[in-house]
């Protein structure tokens, strides 16, 4: 077993840490509930390199922000780069404090993303502010949706798009009316 795989199995057993992936994680789930980005699962079971993570689907192979970013393509930065900064706030919103280290591939992710919107410089900087204030406020906004799926996270460490949505929107059944 790896190092940093033993590290993140021995850091993962304490129940604050949990807490900590599961708030995270589900702030990166919440936000892409939100924002209508589909992921296939949500998971706070370490892996080698991480404590847990969101796997969204894969991009469409249009998507090539390299060559042009077209006003889709410029929606799904805009999201994605939301999303990568919501999982360090909803942590930081639970623990007291940023963890840095934990969100270093996230915004190293962010600013590969948003430099394809502005090139390097001033205007990704304020890209970059613009968006963490839009994670910010969305985090904050939909704060119970995140301690909702962060609790069932730590019930059940993998969850389906689908059991994260149920989680998020339950289903409300008033009787009688149900087909």
């Amino acid at each position: 077993m790896p190092s940093s795989t033993k590290r993140v199995a021995a850091s993962a057993g304490s129940k604050r840490v949990l807490l900590r992936v599961a708030h995270h994680e589900a702030g990166h789930a919440v936000a892409s509930l939100f924002l209508m980005q589909r992921f296939r699962y949500v998971t706070i079971e370490p892996s080698e390199d991480a404590f847990g993570h969101v796997m969204h689907w894969p991009l469409p192979p249009t998507f090539r922000p390299d060559i042009s970013v077209t006003p889709r393509g410029r929606s799904l930065i805009d999201s994605h780069v939301t999303i990568l900064f919501a999982g360090g706030i909803a942590e930081k919103r639970f623990a007291g404090r940023h963890n840095y280290a934990g969100s270093k591939y996230d915004r190293n992710a962010a600013i590969d993303l948003a430099a394809h919107v502005c090139g390097p410089g001033k205007a990704l900087e304020f890209y970059l502010k613009w968006r963490h204030q839009i994670a910010e406020d969305l985090i904050s906004f939909r704060w119970v949706h995140v301690q909702k799926l962060a609790r069932a996270l730590v019930k059940k460490p993998r969850l389906t798009f689908a059991e994260a949505n149920d989680v998020v929107f339950p289903r409300i059944s008033i009787e009688g009316l149900d087909a």
